[in-house]
């Protein structure tokens, strides 16, 4: 597989599920295919949706286009996905929460910080103690958590100054490496 593979694989996917669309799985090489509309259990109980609202989607692209691939964005992933419970600590307080945006290293997808995207939906009792939640978690860990309003991300010099500093910040607190040793 070549470096290349992955940039086209939507399409070649197509290509090859229309020659091959009888064949579901194969047991030889360990790959299968759940086909859709196959188990009918579940129909008319749920939809599909999109990962992100409008607002996450332009801040998304937004953060992409200022990484320009240096670093890995996850997308809402579950604190749970990204912090171990130790002894003592309650796995309800992390396993139903997520940030918006957790921002990785590459070569190990070790997290570096976290963004919140704080938009209207953020302004209820229960979504505020949501957030203390986090904060304090986040904090605890050593995680920092950068929280974007909605007007703050499109003032792009200042959201620039503040995701730096987050990665920077982010970077001190990872075990044996320092922001001197990041590109």
């Amino acid at each position: 597989m070549n470096a290349n593979d992955g940039v086209h694989w939507p399409l070649d996917l197509v290509v090859y599920s229309r020659v091959t669309a009888k064949k579901r799985s194969s047991k030889k090489s360990g790959i299968t295919l759940v086909m859709p509309g196959v188990c009918r259990i579940y129909e008319g109980q749920y939809e599909l949706k999109p990962l992100l609202t409008h607002t996450e989607m332009t801040f998304f692209l937004h953060l992409q286009n200022m990484a320009q691939g240096r670093c890995a964005i996850m997308c809402k992933p579950r604190m749970s996905d990204y912090i171990e419970r130790l002894p003592g600590g309650d796995l309800r307080s992390i396993n139903q929460k997520h940030v918006d945006f957790l921002i990785c290293r590459k070569e190990d997808m070790l997290p570096v910080f976290a963004i919140e995207l704080d938009d209207s939906s953020h302004e209820t009792a229960e979504a505020r103690k949501s957030d203390k939640v986090k904060n304090e978690i986040s904090s605890s860990i050593g995680l920092p958590l950068l929280r974007v309003t909605t007007k703050a991300m499109y003032e792009s010099d200042l959201l620039v100054k503040e995701l730096t500093n987050a990665w920077f910040t982010g970077v001190e607190m990872l075990p044996g490496l320092h922001a001197d040793q990041v590109h």
